[in-house]
């Protein structure tokens, strides 16, 4: 044995054999990084619950949203595919193709914006049918022509024998498209019917029209506003009242708001963030000067200071308190604590709050424009207005002052407006809304 190991031959196997398993481990070691570095990393559900909350309060954290790529609808996309399935596997020429396209675009009833003034839908309708079937039957004769020029091609790639059948199939071919071509000159001739009696009818417009409300072809429509996906009810006679708060202002759109509050004639409660406040002092003093009512909402927004104990949230709302008395020389004692009073605010909290003579307020209706950020705030505000309509008590609806909020604000005073609700602040004199 000892002769065995003494041969350099059967050492030098030894040591190769031993480094065999060190370099197939740091292989496996080298793979198994690798793959874990290349591995994208995903968030747990507490960053990602921070974040998303983030994102809801301070408007300039996080991407900004971009609009979805629409897709066309799965109809539309079968058609299109059909046909450059036809365009590749038939051979037909494109100029055959475009033929029935155009001649239904040319026999369509115009839209009422394209009528002449004093057109009668009724006298037209006919003859564009008539075109419409026309084109319908000139679409079939295309079908035809296209299947029977494949029967073709086939014909032609088989033995000579066949070369007869062929011949007849090019003269069927060519009988199809002249009878396409005739019917395509009747469908011409039928739209030329059908403008007739629009030209006739623009010349002798009916006398029972009264001038300055006539429709003119150049006339450009209105551009179309967004709905409600669901028609609200009729309002009924009695006006309720309504309270709209807006938190996290001033902002740059403050004035934008304002503006729109006073074109609706509504008013309006403002929690403001002393930061904010002392930013925009100009917006601060328009509130008050027009009639809104102003609230605090704290200095930091942040839940690990502003609910660090009782002190820190009184603190801060003395320290809004102090800025709007400065700014506007009112004394106010509405308050709005950040995300919510639950279930931050225990009972202490509340206790302290309510000894220095704040008045503490939530909301019932939460527009979820932090959340949407598009014209479906709108829609789920609405919904949730319908069901606060049968129970007792204020309904108080939570807003932002944001772009967003800015962009879609208009649809939801229209529907404000058609309900008969009265917009107006909420004051000291009133029982707050709190969640329990």
């Amino acid at each position: 044995m000892r002769n065995l190991l003494a041969n350099k031959k059967i050492q030098t196997l030894l040591i190769c054999l031993a480094f065999i398993p060190l370099v197939f481990g740091i292989s496996m070691a080298a793979g198994a990084y690798a793959s874990k570095a290349g591995t994208a990393k995903t968030d747990s559900t507490a960053v990602t619950g921070i974040k998303n909350e983030l994102a809801a309060e301070f408007r300039n954290y996080g991407t900004m949203l971009h609009p979805v790529k629409l897709v066309s609808p799965p109809l539309e996309r079968s058609k299109s595919t059909q046909a450059s399935a036809a365009s590749k596997n038939i051979g037909v020429p494109s100029e055959k193709q475009a033929q029935p396209a155009k001649i239904a675009q040319n026999t369509q009833v115009p839209s009422k914006h394209e009528r002449q003034p004093g057109t009668n839908p009724a006298q037209a309708s006919d003859p564009a049918q008539k075109s419409a079937s026309n084109s319908a039957q000139t679409s079939k004769r295309v079908q035809n022509h296209a299947s029977n020029q494949a029967e073709a091609a086939k014909t032609a790639q088989s033995p000579a024998s066949n070369q007869d059948q062929g011949t007849k199939i090019a003269q069927s071919l060519a009988s199809n498209q002249d009878q396409g071509t005739k019917i395509a000159q009747r469908s011409a001739s039928n739209q030329a019917e059908t403008a007739k009696p629009a030209q006739q009818q623009a010349q002798n417009p009916d006398p029972a029209q009264k001038p300055g409300h006539e429709e003119t072809s150049n006339s450009t429509p209105a551009p179309a506003q967004s709905k409600p996906s669901a028609k609200p009810p009729a309002p009924s006679g009695k006006q309720r009242e309504l309270y709209l708060t807006f938190d996290d202002g001033p902002h740059r759109v403050s004035n934008q708001i304002l503006d729109l509050l006073d074109k609706y004639n509504a008013k309006a409660t403002f929690f403001l963030l002393d930061g904010n406040m002392k930013q925009y002092p100009v917006q601060v003093k328009r509130m008050a000067a027009s009639g809104h009512s102003l609230g605090m909402h704290g200095v930091s927004h942040n839940k690990q200071k502003f609910y660090h104990s009782a002190q820190t949230v009184v603190a801060e709302m003395d320290q809004g308190k102090d800025t709007i008395k400065r700014i506007t020389g009112i004394d106010t004692a509405l308050i709005r604590t950040p995300f919510g009073s639950s279930p931050y605010m225990t009972a202490d909290y509340k206790r302290a709050v309510a000894e220095h003579g704040y008045k503490m307020w939530d909301w019932n209706v939460d527009s979820r424009d932090w959340y949407y950020r598009d014209r479906r705030f709108v829609d789920s505000t609405i919904e949730q207005i319908e069901k606060q309509k049968g129970k007792p008590g204020p309904i108080v609806v939570l807003l932002h002052e944001r772009e967003e909020t800015l962009a879609n604000l208009p649809a939801l005073l229209d529907y404000l407006k058609s309900q008969n609700f009265k917009l107006v602040p909420l004051t000291s004199s009133m029982v707050p809304i709190q969640f329990k």
